[in-house]
């Protein structure tokens, strides 16, 4: 579920990777320690996935994507690309979404290259 545009106008929606927070627009972003979320049963081959925990693995998968762009606008390349790579677990059988997030993570890798090399010289 994506809150519609109008909902809590002037807030900033993050995805706090199980749910939205709502927050004021400037302040700074949630860090989350991803290893404490337990997902493993998204990923166990064995478990049958019918329609509705295909319409979960789509629903978290967003969430990650949110948040790792909301990490790629803050310029926090390295964390974004984190994100994506863990968003693309939950789109494993969804081709056209892991185009999508291999060539976001190509640019967001590139994106901190140059980040970095400018802070070199």
């Amino acid at each position: 579920y994506t809150p519609p545009p109008d909902m809590a106008a002037g807030y900033l929606k993050e995805s706090v990777l199980v749910a939205y927070r709502l927050k004021q627009p400037g302040s700074s972003l949630t860090d989350i320690d991803t290893q404490k979320l337990h997902f493993e049963s998204f990923f166990d081959d064995s478990i049958h996935q019918d329609r509705m925990a295909r319409v979960f693995y789509t629903y978290y998968g967003k969430l990650f994507l949110e948040k790792g762009s909301l990490y790629a606008r803050a310029a926090r390349y390295d964390a974004a690309v984190a994100l994506y790579l863990q968003a693309a677990r939950f789109f494993k059988n969804q081709p056209v979404w892991l185009s999508r997030i291999n060539t976001m993570v190509r640019e967001l890798k590139r994106e901190a290259l140059k980040q970095e090399e400018s802070t070199i010289k």
